[in-house]
């Protein structure tokens, strides 16, 4: 297993895991960057007198709330939308980097503001582009009261903290006529909830309770486990910035990821975009950063074993996969032969086969998979981790093209460094398949035949059915007339 030794996810962890709603999603306590206490004080509606309210305080007591403490009271409500967006915009136009080989999806840049200004329909007749653009320019710029604990903020875009601070201040220019909290709350209900597009909406718990903990997707990544964890910690070691503070070679960065995803050929070959492999990274790690440090910093930026899984179950769903069926009539291995034969010997029938096949559910969070889906979400991991596999052992082994034996399906740790190392020196993918007779299949007629048996199968399926419906009334009807004939006794 190499100098790591991971442990899969445990089905109790579903339970544990809800720190990511709660504790490590935590708003910043800190208010007085750039005087944001101060502004909130100072914007109240003209019908509220003095800086403090009464308010019963759930137990029947009243208590001195400050409108502060009501502004981050909204904030809270609404943290998962506001982490939400900020994730989705920070990994728009993230050209830059933290360090060499690591693009910065943890802060938004002015361009990606712009994008949100947009979407979410911010500007008006009342409040001009300008005035939100210098909304912009101010949270962003040095704040000397915190400059020396927030150490990482970068000077060109907005972090995590300011991105809160943006929000407020939108809010108070939008509706400066009412209490800074219920301006903050219809901006955030208003604006963002109705118009920001799906990526921006996903729920990452949600997501994993309905794919991850699992039995099903659990057996299948333990029943790859060796070949997961090698080029998990192959890839963890990537880090191109030797002088980067946040490098952690036991942990894998985003540009670590994107090297992964690249490597293995999923974005060449047309199966996912840079964007989606950004968001999914995202996504599947914890969202936690509990002070302004180093350690928490780089906790924040990389993805552990745990994440590096949850991420595989997020591609899985996304790419273009074949069913069982379809590997049947192949007569492939699996999907790897399969559809490395298919790039290789009939690129016109693959790109068909990404259109065809790609997973149709909108919803992020995977609510709505069950009802576009071609095949349970466990079979797409499985295929998904057969391809992967498959791909890193045909491009390692010299006989991997000649004998099926060569390939053991197993991905050990030499394995792994030897296809990163080719790949790093650009060696182009070798794709090619063991069985010869892929090389002359029409990809074309085989799935057609094979679409033909699901539906053959499907309508099997609903015959029986129906003809154990009518049985089964045919025997209430004979049940009940049984009973309305009196007993004859002797």
């Amino acid at each position: 297993m190499g100098k790591h030794t991971h442990e899969l996810p445990k089905l109790k962890t579903l339970m544990t895991s809800e720190w990511m709603l709660m504790a490590s999603e935590r708003l910043p306590h800190q208010v007085r960057t750039h005087q944001l206490s101060m502004l909130i004080l100072g914007n109240r509606a003209p019908s509220s007198t003095g800086r403090r309210d009464m308010e019963h305080d759930g137990g029947g007591r009243l208590a001195e709330v400050d409108e502060v403490d009501r502004v981050r009271e909204v904030l809270w409500q609404h943290h998962r939308l506001i982490y939400g967006s900020f994730d989705y915009y920070a990994s728009l136009y993230s050209e830059g980097q933290t360090a060499e080989g690591e693009p910065d999806i943890y802060n938004m840049s002015f361009n990606a503001f712009l994008r949100f200004m947009d979407q979410c329909q911010l500007v008006s007749k009342d409040v001009s582009k300008g005035e939100f653009q210098t909304v912009w320019v101010a949270v962003n710029a040095v704040d000397k009261a915190t400059a020396d604990e927030d150490e990482f903020n970068s000077k060109s875009a907005l972090n995590r903290q300011e991105w809160l601070q943006v929000l407020v201040r939108c809010a108070i220019l939008l509706h400066s006529k009412r209490d800074v909290s219920e301006s903050v709350n219809e901006l955030l209900t208003h604006n963002l909830l109705r118009l920001l597009p799906p990526a921006a909406l996903q729920n990452s718990n949600a997501f994993r309770k309905r794919f991850c903990y699992l039995e099903a997707p659990t057996t299948v990544l333990e029943s790859h486990r060796q070949s997961l964890f090698a080029l998990y910690d192959a890839y963890a070691q990537v880090s191109h910035g030797m002088q980067d503070r946040l490098k952690d070679d036991s942990l894998m960065s985003i540009g670590e990821w994107l090297t992964f995803v690249r490597h293995v050929g999923l974005v060449e070959s047309g199966q996912v975009t840079e964007l989606a492999a950004k968001q999914i990274f995202l996504w599947s790690r914890i969202r936690t950063a509990k002070d302004l440090s180093g350690a928490s910093e780089a906790k924040l930026r990389h993805i552990t074993p745990t994440d590096f899984l949850e991420a595989l179950v997020r591609l899985s769903l996304v790419v273009a996969l074949p069913t069982d069926l379809e590997l049947e009539e192949a007569n492939a291995a699996d999907a790897g032969e399969f559809l490395l034969a298919m790039q290789t010997h009939s690129p016109i029938e693959y790109q068909s086969f990404l259109s065809t096949h790609r997973p149709r559910h909108q919803d992020h969070d995977g609510s709505d998979y069950a009802a576009h889906a071609l095949q349970p979400s466990e079979r797409c991991l499985e295929h998904l981790i057969k391809l992967i596999v498959r791909t890193v052992q045909t491009n390692t082994s010299h006989s991997a093209s000649k004998d099926i034996l060569a390939l053991d399906r197993t991905v050990v740790d030499s394995e792994a460094a030897k296809f990163l190392k080719r790949r790093q020196q650009n060696i182009s993918l070798a794709r090619f398949e063991s069985n010869d007779a892929l090389s002359k299949l029409n990809f074309s007629e085989t799935l057609t035949s094979a679409a033909a048996k699901k539906m053959q199968t499907a309508a099997a399926i609903m015959i029986q059915l129906l003809l154990r419906a009518r049985k089964a009334r045919k025997e209430v009807r004979e049940r009940r007339l049984r009973a309305d004939v009196p007993s004859l006794t002797t």
